[in-house]
């Protein structure tokens, strides 16, 4: 071979190398690394019925740039993303928003979708699938309590379920934007305790205690709502209980002192059995804890504390 054809090959095949590299370089390094879909509150994922949507897309290719028209949602027919800047890591974050400005109307389902790079000839060099579940159901708490009735020595426990939910249609099955908070309050808010249960959370479970102090003897009601991380607000649910803070109450003019059934107004020093008896009335009485110091009495004898012996209904104590 002459030196002239042998310098001529060189050169040529120079040529394909420098033609080559770049799209050989392409496809291997370039690459998508993260995809994002989340509505105007920023919750991954989710989105709400009257929203705007924003997709970003992490993407990198080795000693070139990426435009904005190398990455499209979809294939037939494709949406093109806004813009893409490169970060301080050479990786580019490409964003697209739909609608452009303001809110659209998004069907409540669970809608796939698949971001592409292209190449420079438009062939798809990699792709990334992901979900967004257009979210339009408020969560659901409920609230219940073990009794109708309470006594001032107890607190009174409220039980409370909260739900969430994303959409009715099957797509939406087991998915939720996740309860932000569950708030239990008093209609006066001489009560008000807040919740915020994981955010990943799409049912939780659990009870607070209230001071009885804090209500008014009789019926009372304690209120809920819950709040899911789109700040879409549950109904108010409620429950009602009973409250006696009234405490027990000695009849009077009850006392009397007797001795086989026939009440005495006076009695020897000398020994001699007798009852005592007082009519005390409470719903909640705790019958052993009634005590009288009866020293005055017998004051030979230890009747400081004497403990009641009581029967049911209008307790007779002796």
């Amino acid at each position: 071979m002459s030196r002239e054809k042998y310098m001529h090959f060189i050169a040529s095949f120079m040529a394909v190398l420098v033609l080559t590299i770049p799209f050989y370089t392409t496809s291997v390094y370039a690459s998508i690394s993260k995809v994002s879909a989340k509505g105007a509150d920023g919750v991954e994922g989710f989105a709400k019925s009257d929203d705007f949507v924003s997709l970003s897309v992490v993407a990198s290719i080795s000693g070139d740039t990426i435009t904005n028209n190398q990455v499209v949602l979809g294939i037939e027919p494709s949406m093109q993303f806004d813009k893409c800047i490169q970060s301080s890591d050479g990786n580019f974050e490409c964003t697209l928003r739909i609608p452009g400005n303001g809110t659209e109307e998004f069907e409540p389902i669970a809608i796939p979708f698949t971001v592409n790079l292209l190449r420079d000839d438009n062939s798809v060099e990699d792709s990334k699938s992901g979900s967004l579940v257009i979210d339009n159901l408020a969560p659901q708490v409920k609230l219940y309590v073990s009794k109708s009735k309470f006594s001032s020595a107890q607190d009174v426990i409220v039980n409370y379920d909260a739900t969430d939910f994303a959409c009715n249609d099957a797509s939406c099955n087991n998915k939720c934007a996740g309860i932000k908070s569950i708030e239990i309050y008093t209609s006066d808010s001489a009560f008000r305790h807040t919740m915020e249960p994981a955010a990943e959370e799409c049912s939780f479970n659990s009870n607070v205690s209230i001071d009885s102090g804090t209500f008014d003897s009789g019926l009372n009601s304690v209120f809920a709502r819950a709040t899911d991380n789109l700040n879409q607000v549950s109904a108010e649910s409620s429950v009602t209980f009973d409250v006696d803070n009234s405490g027990p109450i000695i009849q009077a003019d009850s006392f009397k002192i007797s001795r086989n059934g026939i009440t005495l107004s006076t009695f020897p020093s000398l020994g001699l059995d007798v009852e005592v008896a007082v009519d005390i009335s409470g719903d909640d009485l705790d019958k052993n804890s009634v005590t009288a110091d009866l020293s005055a009495l017998n004051p030979g004898n230890n009747l400081k504390n004497a403990r009641a012996f009581c029967s049911a209904g209008i307790l007779l104590c002796c």
